[in-house]
């Protein structure tokens, strides 16, 4: 693929709402199955805390919302009774000390050093130091000025704008600070939507008005400039080698012979199934028959894709085989310095990066995620399997997970503690979705052991580990983002596990735009939801600063999910109670709850399993569980530690199994955002009649740019959403920066509510 052309952005907008009173306080599973022929109903909180009038309702296009009334579900209890007495129930050790019984939970070491991950062979070199931002004018100073500038410029009055939030960034390689702020003119009087306009403007630090999309592409060309074919990082780590000296390196392939190759290819499937009516990259559209994707297409598309990639690989592989030096398929070699500048002359490399070293990143956690309250609905797992990319494999005999193993490794119990909150079938300590198939991989090779799990119909993949600390860009946030936009899987990534004080950033591959990045919370190991806070104790804290690398400042994490003081399942039966331990704190065990609340949402919508946008944004929609801070409308709020809330098992699955196109749940659409939906309103949209105090929850997601080499990825188009009531402009989302809208927010009054996107073109005047 020619990155040198515009690469048309396949997007898949998804939205989800639902009404709920549940404030904090109130139990998770206290949403019940809906009453039948029921209009309305409250929704009952057991006791003590008493809760207002609950209602929930999932909408989506018209014909208009049907309230689905919600009683009190049956409630069985939840809390664990102790085992019997040939098994004593083991103390759980404070959070932060060695679990014991049993050996220390495998975590980040509490004298981590701030380093890039080692390259495998010799020292690692210092973590590249985040640039300091420049001092920049205000966000009042830039609104004032922004205003002038659209009044002036465009014949808009100041008093017609509405201004939202502005952010800065600074761009080192050309030492360029911007702020950037959105505008539209709902303030205008007798305002109507076919009059809407908006304006993205952003200004340096002259105060003057710039081209933000022309700041990232010199940017580009100075990394080009300085670095190469190198990563930075990989760039960094070599200067102060030898020429001789030995570095461990991972080569992404590409180039014009790769490109037609592929292009080549997707048009043969697109001729063979023409009755799927896939896009020009052979992927599927919102009209693709999901059946005949999973179990003809799919396996075909990524088997042939595999083939061109040995095709490219194997002359690169030869080259280095020729001068001495192992090369592995994937492309993974250890070699000398001084071979690095023949390596960035050939065509078929597109990119080279330091070999990345995965660091595992370390209670009852289902009640709190409310995954019970599907159980009780017979909702307990599928047998498309989850699977686990981790340190490790999981013993094949293990007696509570249904397991397959496709790249053995050693067994340790990181990966059956993760494993066993997504899945574990052990009474007392089940996971999510406790009736589901694991395929197990070792992350020693974290691509291959990726392929690995999808080779066996894997449409989920979690990866509790970080492989970079330091908030910039590396190969496994690009490497992600791609298995999302062209593999079709969602992935789920701990957010890290970072002692205090020393390590802020979400770490990599949490970083991407396509992955549901989870940070962790402690839930004070009760049932209900009130006092629970993110996760932050002596060792270890749920990281929560967004990415650092130039052009890409959106945030993360996308949600929380419980990861203080938890019990899980081990890797080994010599345990007591046998297969199970404490495994402590970390988000690696936040992680799979999501990967497990995804597999029960299979579990009720097979069509979503090849629609990881849709996933994430049902994800976001249902994570209404607030730990932190106020519940926000705007994707740029800078209150994200919870990113988007804390996960909610049984509203996810119940916006996951309502048929799109019904009246309920979500939707999905494949576009060519140069063809297609080139800028203004979407011609689709959702209305639903709602009541005073009931909660409105919506959210869109989209996919970044990024190529099968995943040399870069790139958030190029701008979705904005909306709700209108009684056709007046209400509350919007309009981040600049994130590949997500999401509104939160409590109807005021009795109305008609529209969700609308609106799309921002490249130019004010393109999107009028």
């Amino acid at each position: 693929m020619n990155r040198g052309l515009v690469i048309p952005l396949v997007v898949l907008a998804v939205l989800a709402a639902l009404f709920s009173a549940c404030r904090e306080g109130s139990a998770p599973e206290a949403l019940g199955p809906p009453a039948e022929g029921s209009a309305t109903a409250p929704l009952e909180t057991p006791a003590p805390l008493p809760a207002p009038e609950t209602q929930l309702q999932t909408v989506a296009p018209v014909p208009p919302a049907i309230a689905e009334a919600i009683p009190p579900a049956p409630q069985e209890s939840l809390t664990p009774a102790p085992p019997p007495p040939e098994t004593p129930w083991p103390s759980p050790a404070p959070q932060g000390a060695p679990p014991s019984p049993g050996p220390t939970v495998t975590r980040f070491p509490d004298d981590l050093p701030a380093t890039i991950p080692q390259t495998g062979v010799g020292p690692a070199a210092p973590a590249p130091t985040p640039t300091p931002l420049p001092p920049i004018f205000s966000d009042e100073e830039f609104r004032q000025i922004a205003l002038k500038y659209i009044s002036d410029t465009y014949g808009v009055a100041a008093t017609e704008l509405r201004a939202g939030r502005s952010v800065a960034e600074h761009f080192p390689l050309t030492s360029v600070t911007i702020r950037t702020g959105t505008f539209d003119n709902t303030l205008r009087p007798n305002y109507k939507r076919e009059d809407h306009r908006t304006w993205v403007i952003s200004l340096d630090s002259n105060k003057k008005v710039v081209d933000r999309e022309g700041v990232i592409r010199a940017e580009e060309a100075g990394r080009k400039a300085k670095y190469g074919k190198l990563d930075p990082t990989l760039y960094d780590l070599i200067q102060a080698k030898g020429p001789e000296d030995l570095i461990k390196v991972s080569i992404n392939i590409g180039g014009p012979a790769f490109d037609a190759r592929l292009a080549e290819f997707w048009q043969g499937i697109r001729n063979k199934y023409t009755e799927a009516l896939l896009n020009r990259y052979a992927r599927p559209s919102e009209r693709t028959p999901t059946n005949l994707w999973i179990e003809k297409i799919d396996p075909e598309v990524r088997n042939g894709e595999a083939r061109i990639r040995t095709e490219i690989e194997r002359p690169i592989i030869d080259y280095l085989k020729g001068l001495g030096y192992e090369a592995s398929p994937g492309i993974t070699a250890v070699i000398p310095k001084k071979i690095l500048p023949e390596l960035e002359k050939r065509p078929d490399v597109a990119l080279i990066n330091p070999y990345a070293v995965t660091v595992a990143t370390l209670n009852y956690a289902s009640p709190s995620d409310s995954a019970p309250t599907q159980w009780q609905k017979g909702v307990t797992g599928t047998w498309e399997p989850l699977g686990i990319v981790d340190n490790g494999s999981i013993d094949p005999a293990h007696q509570y997970l249904n397991v397959v193993v496709m790249r053995p490794g050693p067994l340790n119990d990181h990966p059956a503690q993760v494993a066993g909150v997504a899945a574990s079938r052990r009474p007392l300590f089940r996971g999510i979705a406790k009736d589901t198939i694991i395929a197990s991989a070792d992350w020693t090779d974290y691509k291959a052991a990726t392929d690995a799990v999808m080779s066996v119909g894997a449409y989920v993949i979690n990866f509790s580990g970080a492989q970079a600390f330091h908030g910039q860009f590396t190969e496994g946030d690009r490497y992600y983002d791609k298995i999302v936009r062209w593999d079709r899987r969602s992935v789920a990534v701990a957010a890290g596990d970072n002692p205090p004080s020393v390590y802020d950033f979400v770490t990599s591959p949490g970083l991407g735009y396509n992955t549901i990045s989870v940070g962790g919370y402690d839930d004070l190991d009760g049932l209900m939801w009130k006092g629970d806070k993110m996760w932050d104790d002596a060792l270890g804290r749920s990281p929560y600063r967004d990415p650092e690398t130039a052009g890409k400042q959106h945030e993360k994490p996308d949600v929380a999910a419980p990861a203080a003081g938890i019990w899980s399942l081990s890797n080994r039966s010599s345990t007591n109670p046998p297969w199970v331990m404490y495994a402590g704190s970390g988000t690696s065990l936040a992680a799979p709850a999501v990967t497990g609340t995804i597999g029960l949402m299979f579990a009720r919508s097979l069509s979503l399993k090849d629609k990881p946008e849709a996933v994430r944004a049902a994800i976001m929609a249902s994570a209404i569980h607030n730990i932190h801070g106020i519940s926000t409308s705007n994707g740029d709020s800078p209150d994200d530690q919870d990113g988007q809330g804390g996960i909610n098992t049984d509203v996810a699955v119940r916006i996951a199994e309502k048929t799109p196109g019904s009246g309920l749940g979500w939707e999905f659409a494949d576009l060519d955002m140069n063809a297609d939906f080139t800028g203004g309103w979407w011609n689709n949209s959702i209305s639903f009649s709602g009541g005073a105090g009931k909660r409105i929850r919506a959210a869109i997601t989209w996919d970044s740019e990024v190529a099968q080499a995943y040399t870069d990825t790139t958030l190029s188009t701008k979705l904005w959403l909306w709700v209108y009531k009684n056709g007046i402009p209400w509350k919007s989302s309009v981040s600049t920066f994130d590949s997500f809208q999401i509104i939160d927010e409590y109807a005021p009054e009795d109305a008609t509510y529209t969700i609308y996107v609106w799309k921002q073109a490249s130019t004010e005047e393109q999107t009028r």
